[in-house]
């Protein structure tokens, strides 16, 4: 059956913040993860990640797997082509495109990304259109392309639960409710992309939900929600308000009134009541984001682009952020004002002034955050907390 090995190679470090505590291929970007994608589709017994060494812990790793491995590009976005073309991969060949390796099919499962990128001997497959999670943006610029893969192969799996009476429908696309969904008196417009409700999730009364969309498991959309494509939210989430074009990561909150658009928000947050999210400059000029690989603002080449938060952070009620901001891992904002673009990790405080969220503080809260879940903080997972707090000492406020 075979086994993947996902690679970071450096698209850990241009995906910041939200690859503090995942590796790349464990991106929610339509239905699920980019990991889960590529398993499912290549149907494959066992995946891997060669990722940060702090992560090595908390994920499989290459030495749990034998035998012969395709080494995948992280931030690879499987299409229908591309899985067709690694599925047929002779062993010591790979896939390329425009000179840049994506994937490889090798006898050794130890491996540096390096290796196989500089390996003149592999016999390359050239392929043209590929997309490739490098920037945070990307998610929600290639998240319709992502729902719609997904859904597609789902339906060739298994049946669609029935969709109840007192839903209306819009559209001529797929409607796909897994086993355990409810869905009741709402509007599902599928006009523009298929709509995706996971196993025992929930879309609450008079929310209104535009296509292409995806809901994971035992996530729900809450009462009067309205939602625009394309947007993915992963498993134990709750949203409500409004939302347009945004990728939510598993086990966060932004249950309440209030606006995010173009985002990409990370897991265990918690966007408090009416906080708003800015998408576009005044002025309509392209939005400038800062990069914590760089350490300096970076061009999008977007008009559009909201907010970019990092895991395990929150806002108080009537929070504001302006276009484009971005923030670290484990902050607590609050206040009256637009706080900074740019929102170091460990961050506590707002537009009236910042101190560091001392770190003892910040594991004290996720640990509550998570049983709340059902979900242990690991002591493994605490030292890789530890671990990025002690990384990012510079930065922090």
């Amino acid at each position: 059956m075979g086994v993947i090995v996902f690679h970071d190679h450096t698209l850990s470090r241009s995906l910041m913040p939200l690859t503090a505590f995942r590796p790349v291929a464990d991106l929610t970007v339509g239905i699920g993860s980019i990991a889960e994608n590529w398993q499912q589709s290549l149907e494959v017994e066992a995946v891997a990640y060669a990722t940060q060494p702090r992560l090595v812990p908390l994920f499989p790793s290459v030495e749990t797997l034998q035998g012969d491995v395709w080494h995948i590009l992280g931030g690879l976005l499987p299409t229908d082509e591309l899985v067709a073309l690694v599925r047929a991969l002779p062993v010591g060949t790979c896939v390329c495109s425009k000179g840049r390796m994506l994937a490889a099919h090798l006898r050794s499962v130890n491996v540096m990304w390096e290796q196989i990128a500089h390996d003149q001997t592999l016999k390359a497959y050239e392929v043209e259109e590929v997309h490739v999670i490098e920037r945070p943006w990307h998610l929600f610029q290639y998240s319709a392309e992502a729902i719609l893969f997904a859904e597609r192969h789902i339906r060739t799996l298994r049946r669609s639960m029935p969709l109840d009476s007192t839903v209306q429908v819009l559209g001529t696309h797929d409607i796909f409710l897994e086993e355990g969904a409810t869905v009741h008196f709402c509007s599902l417009n599928a006009t523009d992309g298929p709509i995706y409700i996971g196993r025992h999730a929930e879309v609450m009364e008079g929310a209104h939900i535009r296509g292409p969309f995806a809901l994971g498991d035992f996530s729900k959309v809450r009462m009067g929600a309205k939602i625009y494509g394309a947007t993915a939210v992963g498993r134990h989430c709750k949203v409500g308000g409004e939302v347009g074009e945004s990728v939510i990561q598993d086990y966060t909150n932004k249950a309440h009134d209030g606006y995010i658009g173009n985002a990409c928000i990370g897991s265990w947050c918690n966007l408090g009541a009416d906080t708003n999210c800015s998408n576009l400059k005044n002025n309509y000029a392209d939005v400038r984001v800062y990069s914590e690989e760089s350490g300096r603002f970076e061009q999008t080449g977007m008009q559009f682009c909201g907010l970019i938060m990092g895991d395990h952070s929150k806002s108080g009620i009537n929070t504001m952020f302006n276009t484009g901001t971005v923030v670290g891992a484990f902050c607590n904002i609050f206040g009256a004002g637009f706080p900074r673009s740019y929102i170091p990790p460990f961050s506590w405080g707002g537009a009236q002034g910042m101190r560091e969220h001392p770190l003892s503080e910040a594991l004290a809260t996720a640990r509550i955050v998570m049983a709340r879940r059902n979900v242990e903080l690991t002591e493994e997972y605490a030292d890789a907390v530890r671990d990025f707090y002690r990384s990012v000492a510079a930065s922090r406020v």
